[in-house]
């Protein structure tokens, strides 16, 4: 086929998977050879999205390495096991989720639901900094393929914003091509949400754990 890459590797019998349409590789086998082919960060990507559709478990991947050991390109895709985490619920969470984690600024919690002071959820938010009451999004555009869902997150937004809280925005340029300016998009953010505190705000929010 035209455009396509031949990659030869043993498989064994751990590695296959028999489906309505033949035999395949385990999801295990298949993110451990993106992983080695690609590298770290697809490997986490692709692991991530995995783990969140509860499709593998990490005791599989880790499993895979172990008998690829020794084999081209493993190293790479096994530095990604410590990365994974299977509360990502998009590609782009899980790479701001490492570009993030390289930078270097107090991390976030993910995926917790923030609260009104009366119970009433707000919304569930992919990254919060609890010492600087921001929020953290990543949006696709996808996101917003209709009004309806347009509308839907203006107004938790706003909610989100009344309650006293900074949310900060970005998309898959920011991530990618300049992480640099995202950094200092949240560092501004950090320093409004502190001179909110200063300036006496009561938090109208709290947190529900995941």
């Amino acid at each position: 086929m035209k455009g396509a890459h031949i990659h030869r590797a043993t498989l064994q019998v751990e590695d296959l998977v028999e489906t309505a349409a033949g035999m395949t590789t385990h999801i295990a086998r298949t993110v451990m050879d993106i992983g080695r082919d690609r590298g770290t960060t697809a490997m986490v990507v692709s692991a991530d999205a995995a783990l969140h559709r509860h499709l593998i478990e990490t005791t599989e991947l880790e499993a895979v390495a172990r008998r690829c050991w020794n084999w081209p390109g493993i190293r790479r895709a096994t530095c990604g096991l410590s990365l994974l985490d299977k509360r990502a619920e998009s590609p782009l969470e899980s790479l701001s989720r490492l570009a993030i984690g390289s930078m270097p600024i107090v991390q976030p919690e993910l995926q917790p639901e923030i609260v009104s002071t009366s119970g009433f959820l707000l919304g569930k938010v992919d990254f919060y900094w609890d010492e600087y009451g921001v929020v953290g999004e990543a949006d696709g555009l996808l996101k917003y393929r209709d009004n309806g869902s347009l509308t839907a997150e203006k107004l938790r937004q706003e909610r989100l914003e009344r309650a006293g809280l900074v949310v900060v925005r970005w998309g898959w340029s920011d991530v990618m091509q300049t992480p640099e300016t995202l950094q200092r998009r949240l560092r501004w953010a950090f320093s409004r949400g502190l001179a909110l505190k200063r300036s006496g705000l009561v938090a109208g929010w709290s947190v529900r754990h995941p």
